[in-house]
């Protein structure tokens, strides 16, 4: 009978699905898709966010959700640059964060963060010429472009207007300033189509940040658009899910 009394007067085992919600609590939270007027209102509250920024957060949460990660917090646009804006890793050590840190941070680091190289890049002379300009190359030089030349690389922004045609810079996606524009101004007129992102990212000075994908970026993208899920995201979830389901099966042991 001792046997039995000390099993029966032990402490209850917790159920498998506690055991299970705890161990995958880091997969749930990679899962974080913010919208347009989220990224909005983090660039209004963000205190690196200078004037122009946050008269402007509405284009800025268009840029986030149609042509840079498609509200994904976590987003990685498998060569350069991560989180729901894209920043670049030089410019994420520069805003203060490891990358790991970066791509798990709140949605209000993050802006806080891009905010902050935001505001030193709109500094560039590259910024000051555009906004001499009334038009470049058939488009209005308004907000939404000033935000895509500093977004796509100053460095870059700066080749095209030397070039004085929208195309004198693009990625290799075909993506240009102006047309990273015209994206922004149709999403907000309610004319444009829903975006996968191109993560073109924030550059510095040369734009050694912009979006050069590798071969694999092409399939990355079709599945997104599929799934609404990049393949690096589902590909981190299902390993979460995998160890969370093995140490599951451990603690039951």
């Amino acid at each position: 009978m001792a046997p039995f009394a000390r099993f029966a007067a032990s402490p209850k085992p917790p159920r498998t699905w506690v055991w299970l919600a705890w161990l995958m609590w880091p997969a749930l939270a990679i899962a974080a898709i913010v919208t347009a007027a989220d990224v909005a209102n983090a660039i209004r509250n963000s205190p690196s966010a200078s004037a122009f920024m946050r008269t402007h957060a509405d284009e800025i949460g268009t840029l986030a959700i149609r042509v840079e990660s498609g509200g994904d917090t976590t987003a990685y646009n498998g060569s350069c640059c991560y989180g729901v804006l894209q920043l670049n890793t030089s410019n994420i050590v520069a805003a203060g964060y490891s990358v790991a840190q970066y791509r798990n941070a709140s949605l209000q680091d993050q802006v806080n963060g891009w905010a902050t190289i935001e505001a030193q890049a709109l500094n560039d002379p590259v910024i000051a010429q555009l906004q001499n300009m009334s038009t470049f190359d058939g488009q209005t030089v308004d907000a939404a472009m000033l935000i895509a030349c500093v977004q796509i690389g100053q460095g870059n922004c700066r080749t095209m207007v030397n070039s004085g045609r929208c195309n004198g810079f693009q990625d290799a996606n075909g993506t240009t300033i102006c047309s990273m524009a015209a994206t922004m101004r149709s999403a907000a007129a309610g004319t444009g189509p829903p975006g996968a992102g191109t993560g073109t990212g924030t550059g510095t000075g040369t734009g050694t940040g912009s979006y050069v994908p590798g071969a694999g970026a092409a399939p990355d993208q079709a599945f997104e658009q599929g799934s609404g899920l990049t393949m690096s995201h589902t590909s981190e979830s299902i390993k979460m899910v995998v160890a969370a389901l093995f140490l599951v099966w451990l603690v039951w042991a």
